[in-house]
């Protein structure tokens, strides 16, 4: 994580050491029913806080669901703040379409193409993966077995944890403060209610997208019901 971190990011791709970290989580799949409205100040509140507190923003990175939302926030919202925040697509290589174009000789120079397009489906339906989303910053692929939805693995969400976990132990630099992390909920299903729960466990402050729908709407609804019951004790929250 080290050479990631400090000669990737750092040196190599010239990133500022973050502030803070704010990490997207959610919706994996194209997003409907959701007002526009709802749309729009999520972009833009997730990239102005970024951009007021010198934060990263890192999500699963590829053109579908809450991570194209992600993108869209860069593309909109960038130029006002002179494309100062680092948005971060962090996925599993096998979730990327044409991912197969990675596995090639080392010793070849030869550029790689990216279909921007979107999801593939061979004849009969199967599903060959999503294109990165064009509006990220920056990428990183982490070659892993999926354990659980597609796309939301459980191995890149134990990466991100991870590169998480390091940066705040890491910090700003010799003398500074541990860099936080916050989690973004934005809808989601079963793979993400699990990535929250481990989040939580970590001490991890989740900020729920209330009207988002999925797993973001089901926990504001399960801390609605426990608060209107007066269930206000850390052991109920926790159980």
């Amino acid at each position: 994580m080290s050479r990631v971190y400090n000669e990737l990011l750092l040196k190599h791709w010239s990133i500022p050491r973050p502030t803070l970290l704010i990490s997207v989580t959610g919706s994996a799949h194209m997003i409907k029913g959701i007002q526009g409205s709802l749309l729009d100040a999520f972009r833009r509140g997730l990239y102005e806080s970024a951009a007021h507190t010198g934060a990263w923003i890192v999500s699963g990175g590829l053109n579908v669901g809450v991570m194209k939302e992600v993108g869209k926030a860069r593309r909109q919202y960038s130029s006002a703040y002179s494309d100062s925040v680092p948005v971060i697509g962090i996925m599993n290589m096998n979730e990327i379409q044409g991912s197969q174009q990675l596995d090639i000789d080392l010793r070849s120079y030869k550029p790689i193409e990216v279909n921007r397009s979107k999801t593939v489906q061979t004849e009969k339906g199967q599903d060959l993966g999503n294109a990165l989303d064009p509006n990220h910053k920056f990428m990183l692929a982490v070659d892993g077995e999926d354990k659980g939805e597609k796309l939301d693995s459980w191995s890149t969400f134990e990466f991100r944890r991870a590169f998480g976990t390091y940066i705040n132990a890491e910090g700003g630099g010799p003398g500074s403060k541990n860099v936080q992390t916050v989690s973004v909920v934005f809808n989601g299903k079963i793979g993400t209610l699990l990535a929250v729960k481990e989040m939580l466990c970590e001490s991890i402050p989740c900020v729920i997208v209330a009207g988002s729908g999925g797993v973001a709407d089901l926990i504001r609804l399960g801390i609605e019901f426990l608060v209107e019951k007066g269930a206000r004790d850390e052991s109920v929250l926790n159980s």
